[in-house]
């Protein structure tokens, strides 16, 4: 694998930046039907190199700051690295697939991801930063937890609208069977009593 590129910025990082990476990142990976499910640790893919190009793309094209933190993981420790380069490719895959589906949400998961990372970052720059810098870091790592707050309150408006939705449906489909009772109700009845007769259950 060739090695990203080194900066001084980020030389004084503690090897905690592993964890940091782990806590963070963990729980961004498994997109299901309708909703990015974190109940249960998903079941990662096997590392490959060319996984790993996918995903450091993925990262370097929406959030390049990320890559110093994944450099010093890699060199700290390679098993969480490949852990972690899988989950963000496993991410990355199930993203495009909600794109398919669902552009609104997938404009926001992917935003909130990128949010998160922010975090990260913020956090790994305010645990070395000196007393100077601190307080914008701070004040920008407030703005980080804010936008994930709405971001998640967007995404339970979104997901509300969808239940709504669903709902509506699924009342138009009871009113429909409703006003068809006694004719679904003999037609059930027809089926049932032609496939006993075709079983010679009945004479």
């Amino acid at each position: 694998m060739t090695a990203l590129p080194r900066d001084n910025r980020w030389a004084r990082l503690p090897d905690l930046a592993g964890a940091l990476i782990a806590g963070l990142l963990l729980g961004f990976v498994l997109l299901q039907t309708k909703t990015i499910a974190t109940a249960a640790e998903p079941h990662l893919p096997a590392f490959t190199e060319e996984r790993e190009a996918a995903a450091l793309t993925f990262v370097r094209r929406h959030y390049p700051d990320l890559l110093p933190l994944l450099e010093r993981v890699r060199r700290a420790d390679w098993k969480r690295y490949q852990q972690e380069i899988c989950e963000i490719f496993q991410f990355c895959e199930a993203l495009t697939e909600l794109r398919i589906r669902d552009e609104r949400r997938y404009q926001l998961e992917l935003e909130r991801w990128k949010t998160e990372s922010r975090a990260l970052v913020l956090v790994a720059r305010l645990s070395t930063s000196n007393s100077a810098e601190k307080p914008s870091l701070q004040s920008d790592l407030r703005d980080a937890a804010k936008r994930l707050v709405e971001l998640d309150l967007e995404l339970l408006r979104l997901r509300i609208e969808e239940l709504e939705r669903e709902l509506a449906e699924a009342r138009d489909e009871m009113g429909r069977a409703e006003e068809k009772r006694d004719l679904r109700i003999q037609e059930r009845y027809q089926f049932l009593f032609d496939l006993a007769r075709r079983r010679g259950m009945m004479k």
